[in-house]
């Protein structure tokens, strides 16, 4: 017996992924983000981009139907209500999307990626997140209304029925394989264009299926016996290969030993531009501090997520394709800035104002040598405000400097990351703290402030005040997408090395990268010791060099007047800098990509085979 089918459903999502891209070509026309002459490619390439999940649901749509007995569809069609349930549901779920992709964008400015991923796995804090920033209320009104008044309709339109035969299937089955050999994968150099232009749910479920990539298969690789020699020009000294590690080699002490204790304030979405746009009024204490200490002129995050920023602080290492190692298997017991502290007497902190499971922080710092601190360890009852992410950042510090000054041996030196969370939507933090309005990034921004310098304030008064080294810096830019594939001015970050009484002021004006950070205060503590990290002491032996910018698939190296980007598939795209522009040119023709490919290749061989491990002997 032939079925009775009515495609609509796969004619909705069509339909809502139509509307989708409109809207948000729109908005970044409004926003000079493209122009408006890119709207009919964006619309038509974006429709070829639809077809496929369209057709592919179709196609599923059509063997369920084909398969479902005859008493259920009897049923169906002989009850109204089902059939408008159905309806109301898909409408719904259409909408939701359609929400969810909005929203999405406002935050990232980029359709559906791996970090919607994250977002399904750590549903509580994003829930939450959203609910404390936006009127949810008011939105699901709108989509419930939507589902229920567009389901009413849609059932009230002529039903065009089609029997679905094998032959059907065969042919819709037919057009789907078809549309998937259409090239769209890189069609416009406008990276708003391009991610305007693809689908939210096939961009989702590809990085569901994408989270890990291997390096080797699917990046351009050079012979990994080539890789000692390739890599050895990216570091100043002169090294020759130690076991099996490519880039371990002999640190000298620049100085005379420096016993101080360290803390690294690592701020949540601190852009350089906020110190250069209005210094006086988003980041006075920052911006002043900066003037009387050690500064990176030209400093860059490897990566747009807090867990990439922490990995290069802690680990030193480059981005590899995928989630960052604080959330791969095997993450524990690496060579990190604790396996060089840790044996001279130090203590090892990790201080978070959230929960740190998120992320699966704690696990990895307390695995690599950290006693680890966050949400669970402030009182409530000392607690004024907090969001989602975490309490505000002076309660931070204020636990922060209560713990330490609890310790058992207050002479025993101590390594403390501190890990802000206020700089982070919703934009809240208690009242009567500033004199702005809550609820914008300038006024986290501004608050943030406030709170690092109330901090340094009440540390005057501690005894270790006068022999510590403060390091201010941050996890990441607060927004990562640009015109290119991988914008360079969206990894811009501030960071800054300052003690009470000890160190000259200074501008490094050399590029330098997160992956310096650690070498750089172990070289201000005047340490001898045998380096297995990527990083370099920028301070004493500063040295351009390109950096590495990565997102979970895209790998940046950015040159001083070059940059190269690796994608999957081997893709290979160069580009040289002309002005404040960057012109496209043949891979060939780059003088960094071998030694591109030598860094990321190695950073990948390094952490599978097991050589970044802590038991591994130099």
């Amino acid at each position: 017996m032939h079925q009775k089918i009515y495609f609509r459903a796969p004619l909705l999502f069509l339909v809502f992924s139509t509307f989708t891209r409109l809207t948000l070509t729109l908005m970044n026309v409004w926003n000079q983000s493209i122009e408006w002459t890119q709207i009919p490619s964006i619309l038509g390439i974006g429709f070829l981009f639809d077809l496929r999940p369209t057709l592919l649901l179709t196609l599923l749509f059509a063997i369920a139907v084909r398969f479902l007995p005859n008493f259920i569809q009897t049923r169906v069609q002989k009850t109204p209500l089902i059939e408008w349930l159905g309806f109301v549901v898909a409408l719904f779920a259409l909408s939701f999307q359609m929400f969810a992709e909005w929203i999405f964008w406002g935050d990232m400015e980029c359709r559906f990626n791996f970090i919607a991923i994250d977002y399904l796995v750590y549903t509580h804090e994003v829930v939450n997140n959203i609910l404390q920033s936006y009127p949810m209320k008011t939105y699901f009104s709108i989509m419930a209304l939507i589902a229920g008044v567009g389901a009413y309709y849609v059932r009230k339109l002529p039903k065009s029925q089609q029997s679905v035969s094998a032959k059907s299937i065969v042919q819709i089955a037919s057009l789907c394989f078809f549309s998937f050999l259409i090239p769209l994968q890189h069609w416009s150099k406008n990276n708003f264009a391009q991610e305007l232009s693809e689908n939210g749910t096939s961009n989702l479920v590809y990085a569901f299926f994408h989270n890990q990539l291997n390096y080797n298969q699917f990046y351009q690789t050079i012979d990994s016996t080539l890789i000692p020699q390739k890599i050895s020009s990216y570091f100043p000294q002169n090294f020759s290969q130690r076991d099996q590690d490519p880039i371990a080699r002999m640190i000298p002490a620049y100085g005379p030993k420096n016993n101080w204790n360290v803390v690294l304030i690592t701020v949540e979405s601190l852009s350089q531009e906020f110190l250069d746009k209005k210094p006086e009024s988003w980041t006075p204490f920052i911006s002043k501090l900066k003037e009387q200490s050690i500064c990176f002129e030209d400093h860059y995050a490897t990566g747009t997520r807090t867990v990439r920023g922490l990995e290069a602080l802690a680990l030193s290492v480059p981005p590899t394709p995928g989630s960052s190692i604080l959330r791969r298997p095997n993450y524990g017991n690496l060579y990190n800035v604790s396996s060089v502290l840790k044996p001279l007497g130090y203590e090892m902190f990790f201080w978070y104002g959230g929960y740190g499971y998120f992320d699966n922080m704690n696990a990895f710092f307390e695995a690599n040598g950290f006693t680890v601190r966050d949400r669970l360890h402030i009182p409530s009852e000392k607690i004024e405000h907090e969001t989602i992410w975490g309490v505000s950042d002076e309660h931070l510090f204020d636990a922060f400097l209560e713990d330490i000054g609890s310790r058992k041996d207050p002479l025993k030196p101590f390594f403390s990351l501190i890990m802000t969370t206020s700089n982070h939507r919703p934009y809240t933090f208690p009242a009567n703290r500033i004199e702005m309005a809550q609820g914008t990034r300038e006024a986290a921004v501004r608050y943030t402030d406030w709170a690092i310098e109330q901090f340094f304030e009440k540390a005057k008064s501690t005894s270790w005040y006068e022999n510590t080294l403060f390091i201010i810096t941050a996890d990441h830019c607060a927004s990562s997408a640009g015109k290119m594939k991988l914008d360079p001015n969206k990894y811009l970050t501030p960071c800054i090395f300052t003690t009470p009484k000890n160190l000259q002021p200074k501008a490094i004006k050399t590029r330098t990268s997160q992956m310096d950070v650690i070498p750089s205060i172990l070289g201000l503590l005047g340490i001898s010791y045998e380096s297995r990290f990527y990083g370099i002491d920028q301070i004493h032996s500063p040295i351009d060099r390109p950096v590495p910018l990565g997102t979970y698939q895209r790998l940046g190296f950015f040159g001083k007047n070059e940059m190269v980007i690796l994608s999957p598939k081997k893709e290979v795209n160069a580009y040289q800098k002309n002005s404040h522009d960057f012109q496209e040119i043949p891979a060939s023709k780059s003088s960094i990509l071998e030694n591109a490919i030598s860094v990321y290749q190695s950073a990948y061989d390094r952490y599978s085979t097991g050589i970044m491990d802590e038991k591994e002997k130099l």
